[in-house]
Order: structure tokens, then sequence, then C-alpha cells
């Protein structure tokens, strides 16, 4: 769940 969160984070930079 973790990594996952931190997927996200990641992923939320990539889009922004």
């Amino acid at each position: 769940m973790k990594d996952n969160l931190e997927y996200l984070k990641i992923n939320k930079l990539l889009v922004a």
C-alpha cells in the first residue's frame, strides 16, 4: 500500500 501512495505521488507530479 505504501508503494501505491508513492506511485500516486509520482504520477501526480508527472501529470502536473
